[in-house]
């Protein structure tokens, strides 16, 4: 009620304490002549002060997963009390993390005329690729969740990319890679090098980098198989050179 009648400092919220307080230890017994009613229509109009429409169709319009986890933490706190709703709302916002993560946005990178940089080809139709060479972008870290996905995708992408000699990740959206993540990339790293094709990073961050060297990683992939840039990656592994095949474009960073 303090809410709804506009109090919003700390000092409106230690009268209406204080209010409380006094209530609760000299005015018990008159409150009992009070009208279930109009106790109830107090209660409603705190409850209604609670919902935020506005915020409830923001959501519905950001993120339809999110709009859905408020609507079941609504139901929840309803149906089974405010502590056991919030822990059900915080099971599900873990659960749905899990879910994303496990799951992440990945993209086949190549160059465009006229921009800086390596960008998605499914959002550059003129994207330029390379038959000798794949960039590959996986937008999570490396852990035991995921790891089997991104092993997924990089040998369907090998398969669906007849020719390629060098298979280069981008690093820089890899914030961590944990032991099963690491044993994960060994194991790939052998499996490419079965069919003809070399694993390799660009733009590593430098805790990823000291990990895949504990690791054993970086022994596996072998010689000259991390590169500090994604342009040094490109200029190594196909012939002839980068910056020969896009003359008029500007130069990456």
């Amino acid at each position: 009620m303090n809410y709804a009648s506009g109090g919003k400092s700390q000092v409106s919220a230690l009268v209406a304490a204080g209010m409380m307080a006094a209530v609760l230890m000299f005015l018990t017994g008159p409150l009992g002549y009070l009208p279930k009613a109009a106790l109830g229509a107090v209660l409603i109009v705190a409850a209604l002060s609670l919902f935020d429409i506005a915020e409830t169709r923001r959501l519905w319009k950001i993120d339809r997963w999110e709009f859905v986890v408020s609507i079941i933490t609504m139901l929840g706190v309803v149906a089974l009390d405010i502590l056991n709703g919030i822990l059900m709302a915080v099971l599900i916002a873990i659960l749905l993390l899990l879910m994303r993560v496990s799951r992440p946005p990945d993209a086949v990178l190549g160059r465009v005329s006229g921009l800086k940089g390596f960008h998605n080809v499914l959002h550059h139709e003129k994207a330029r690729t390379w038959p000798e060479l794949l960039l590959y972008r996986f937008g999570a870290a490396l852990v035991f969740f995921n790891a089997p996905y991104f092993k997924k995708r990089v040998l369907e992408m090998a398969v669906t990319h007849p020719g390629i000699k060098w298979f280069i990740v981008d690093g820089s959206t890899i914030n961590s890679i944990d032991s099963t993540g690491a044993a994960m990339l060994e194991a790939l790293s052998e499996d490419l090098r079965s069919r003809g094709i070399r694993l390799g990073f660009a733009n590593i961050r430098t805790e990823v980098r000291t990990l895949l060297e504990r690791s054993g990683v970086q022994a596996a992939l072998g010689d000259g198989a991390l590169f500090p840039t994604l342009k040094s990656a490109v200029d190594a592994c196909v012939s002839g050179g980068f910056a020969k095949t896009l003359e008029a474009g500007p130069e990456p960073s």
